[in-house]
């Protein structure tokens, strides 16, 4: 008779596609050992429902979260409140759940209302150090103080880098409190799911491909930026939008710019590997992602957004990853400079995830 297979919730954010594409590696090796049910609003439920069609995903919204054109940490500032008010909406959504699906073990993605005495409460973040610019910067040690405390609600933090010389997201993932409960899971991306990723050696078919996610207004805005240069240029381009919910709109083509709304993640590794360079956001995610393909890449981090900035700059700074800033893009200039920067780190180790994932399998709570 077989032994009775825990349940896990898995619950990601739904800010940009990032956070949900890195779910779909670890939801991967859960499978195997453990009922897995997952939770999710927008965009996110999307694409986990889409990488997972025989997986139940409940409904569980998330706060909607925009980028401006200026002052977004100003904006941010102001959001806390209503940060906080729907943590609060969050863990008593997140406790319905817990009382119907009875789940033994709970892994948010940076959902700090989502974890419940009733299971052993995982979070995943790479950020509990928070660089905030300027003048607004006196809130800094106070914000990154409150974080740490909030994920003092959960049993376990697992942080998706990999400790020492190739840490890919610096300061940012260093705790402040209680450190014997972080944990790193080495890097997170979708594309690690395939065991045997294609050689770089493979014909390549686009001088570019452009991967266009995050929130509005900036996703868009990024997009029309890349349109412009992209289309009139000499070379074949492929843009992958970002847009689960219009998976099933055909392709347009824009000058030597072939657009495509949405790839699910075999079809868009395979786009990437017939591309000589990519060019998308600094968001941690996707920084993985190029990571473990050991892709070249140039970074356009999200104005305002300094976490991207961080990301961006400490990767250039390093001589890994090349980036500019999106005001002053130069889509000519930036692939020559590309060629300067390499990532010298040996790709991607499951190990650590799966050392995690064994010790779930004997935990009692």
């Amino acid at each position: 008779m077989s032994a009775v297979r825990k349940k896990i919730l898995v619950c990601p954010l739904d800010w940009g596609l990032g956070h949900a594409t890195r779910m779909i590696p670890l939801i991967s090796l859960l499978k195997k050992d453990f009922e897995v049910i997952t939770a999710a609003g927008g965009n996110a439920r999307l694409v986990i429902k889409d990488a997972f069609p025989d997986l139940k995903c409940y409904n569980l919204p998330g706060m909607k979260i925009t980028y401006p054109d200026s002052n977004f940490m100003k904006g941010a500032i102001k959001r806390i409140p209503g940060f906080l008010f729907h943590s609060v909406r969050e863990f008593f959504l997140a406790r319905r759940l817990v009382k119907t699906l009875k789940p033994d073990i709970i892994i948010s993605d940076n959902r700090y209302g989502v974890f419940n005495k009733r299971a052993f409460s995982i979070i995943i973040t790479h950020q509990l150090f928070v660089f905030i610019p300027g003048k607004l910067k006196v809130f800094r040690s106070a914000i990154s103080y409150a974080l740490n405390k909030a994920c003092n609600f959960f049993d376990e933090c697992w942080i998706p880098d990999i400790p020492g010389k190739y840490s890919l997201s610096g300061l940012i993932s260093q705790p402040a409190l209680k450190k014997e409960k972080y944990f790193h899971t080495g890097w997170l991306s979708h594309f690690s799911i395939f065991k045997n990723i294609p050689s770089h050696t493979e014909k390549k078919v686009w001088r570019v491909i452009a991967i266009i996610s995050g929130p509005e207004p900036q996703r868009s805005i990024f997009e029309d930026i890349l349109t412009k240069q992209l289309s009139p240029a000499e070379f074949p381009s492929l843009m992958v939008s970002g847009l689960p919910a219009k998976n099933k709109v055909s392709p347009t083509q824009s000058g030597n710019l072939k657009k495509i709304p949405y790839m699910k993640t075999g079809e868009l590794l395979h786009a990437i590997n017939r591309s000589e360079t990519v060019i998308c956001r600094s968001g941690y995610s996707s920084v993985a992602d190029m990571a473990t393909l050991g892709k070249r890449a140039i970074f356009i981090p999200t104005p305002g957004q300094p976490e991207q900035e961080y990301l961006a700059g400490r990767l250039k700074q390093k001589g890994w990853y090349y980036s500019e800033k999106q005001g002053n893009f130069d889509l000519l200039r930036a692939l020559e400079l590309s060629e300067e920067y390499s990532f010298p780190a040996p790709g991607y180790n499951p190990g650590l995830l799966a050392g995690l994932i064994e010790k779930l399998k004997n935990h009692e709570r």
